[in-house]
């Protein structure tokens, strides 16, 4: 596994494929909002949920569109206990994807714009992997 991407480490090979570079996301691409124990809250492919992934100033947001607000309220309330995870599509064969593990050093910030029904999920670190399962 690489190590986590630092903002000031941006000039390496690995910065050409952070996430946030592509918006919005290649088709093919999802995210995946998880509690650590397991529990899989949003699969985006799966609920077919609209997403985008952006950087600014050396943090990523996920903003999903289309969450229903009792389950924006769950999240939120499960913050310090999230996983997130990106899969960016890198080509139009399925499975051929770049992982990244999305983190925060606390816990994710979360917004939610309830009109727009748009959950954001901000955190300042991201890791590239390659495994199979999350």
């Amino acid at each position: 596994m690489t190590q986590p991407q630092q903002p000031s480490q941006h000039t390496s090979p690995t910065a050409e494929h952070r996430p946030g570079r592509l918006s919005p996301p290649p088709a093919g691409s999802k995210a995946l909002i998880k509690l650590a124990i397991g529990r899989l809250l949003i699969d985006t492919s799966v609920a077919g949920l609209p997403f985008d992934v952006r950087e600014a100033g050396g943090r990523w947001t996920i903003a999903v569109t289309g969450v229903e607000s009792e389950l924006a309220a769950y999240i939120e309330a499960n913050a310090a206990h999230l996983n997130l995870f990106y899969f960016e599509a890198l080509s139009e064969r399925e499975g051929d994807v770049q992982k990244f593990w999305m983190y925060d050093e606390h816990q994710p910030a979360v917004h939610y714009e309830q009109e727009a029904r748009v959950l954001s999920l901000t955190v300042g670190s991201y890791m590239a992997y390659s495994n199979e399962k999350v």
